[in-house]
């Protein structure tokens, strides 16, 4: 009864053990086994790579070390840090949760063929046939409900994508690149069906990157993804054009993305990946403050988690580790703007 699991905090305000003796016993025993806070990066340190000692550096690992700096180090250093996420489930099973809504759009999304307008707008049968009797949509009219805001969404992402222009699928098949990707007239397309996140936009970055040095590319880079919005309707836009490139400074900025990997697999790289993109976006903005919304970022406040709950982070930078460890290490801007000066250079 008094193991800690009884007592993790959640969204409801009751915990799952309600025996105040057990939870005034186990409070004691936590104070009387104090736990030092682990952090593994601190203090920072961060010294760049000379391109001249890097022998040899793969797209791919370039790639691994881009979309998860932190996680990358960590196994680099034998330190696996897979996040845990504690789902209680609630017996008043009345609607989806955001999380589960974005897994059902991303799965119609990854299975359908953007080509065929006929096949991907508006078909409201989809949802039943693909997930009746599986127990994943709530129960009767809370199921309809659910439907029809999926089907909202869902059409509200394909009207975005079809706005781009004709959608065509070309599959890519380079030394380092391969796979099918979507283009709209010429551009090339990246679609996130949840906000515009770090992951996304870095991936879609080195896409463009690696095709403009590459081949004869020479186009946008459109990213799509939910519109910024404090009313309950879920738009799609685009969030980020990554404007044509020449094939030199593609090559040389790659060349840089090459050193920064290398480096950070030696070194913890010092800029959480959300936070950070938060503070470079801001600093294109006279009327944002980047250290606030890095701070907001980072911390969170009472209507979102901060970036430092993950499992990761805590391991790199320590349980609570305040936004002022990063915003008052002397490098901290040069360090954030090497990697992210060329991408805002060059996106709108």
């Amino acid at each position: 009864p008094l193991d800690h699991f009884n007592f993790i905090k959640t969204e409801s305000p009751q915990i799952m053990s309600c025996d105040r003796k057990n939870l005034e016993a186990r409070k004691w025993l936590e104070k009387a086994m104090p736990t030092k806070h682990i952090s593994l990066a601190l203090p920072i340190k961060w010294k760049e790579i000379n391109v001249n000692e890097i022998k040899s550096y793969s797209f791919e690992k370039t790639k691994e070390w881009l979309l998860n700096p932190q996680i990358t180090w960590l196994k680099e250093h034998d330190i696996q840090s897979k996040e845990f996420v504690n789902i209680i489930e609630d017996n008043d099973f009345l609607e989806l949760s955001e999380l589960e809504r974005y897994k059902i759009l991303k799965h119609r999304l990854e299975n359908s063929d953007l080509r065929n307008i006929d096949d991907t707008k508006n078909n409201l049968n989809y949802w039943r046939e693909t997930y009746y009797g599986k127990g994943i949509f709530p129960p009767k009219g809370s199921g309809l409900i659910e439907e029809a805001l999926l089907e909202e969404r869902w059409n509200n992402l394909i009207s975005s994508i079809y706005a781009t222009g004709r959608i065509t699928k070309k599959c890519i098949e380079m030394k380092e690149l391969e796979g099918e990707f979507y283009f709209g007239g010429k551009n090339l397309i990246q679609i996130e069906v949840g906000s515009l996140k770090y992951k996304t936009l870095m991936n879609g970055w080195l896409n463009h990157l690696y095709l403009s040095a590459n081949s004869s590319f020479n186009y946008k880079t459109l990213i799509i993804s939910k519109k910024t919005d404090y009313t309950k309707k879920t738009n799609f836009e685009i969030s980020k054009e990554i404007l044509p490139i020449n094939a030199k400074e593609a090559t040389d900025t790659l060349r840089r993305l090459h050193q920064l990997a290398a480096a950070g697999r030696t070194d913890c790289w010092p800029i959480p990946p959300e936070s950070g993109l938060t503070y470079a976006l801001a600093t294109k903005d006279k009327n944002k403050n980047e250290q606030d919304l890095f701070q907001k970022k980072w911390e969170g406040d009472l209507y979102m988690k901060g970036e430092r709950e993950t499992l990761s982070m805590e391991l790199c930078f320590g349980k609570n580790c305040k936004a002022s460890t990063f915003l008052e290490f002397v490098s901290f801007k040069d360090i954030l703007m090497s990697l992210y000066e060329p991408l805002l250079k060059n996106s709108n």
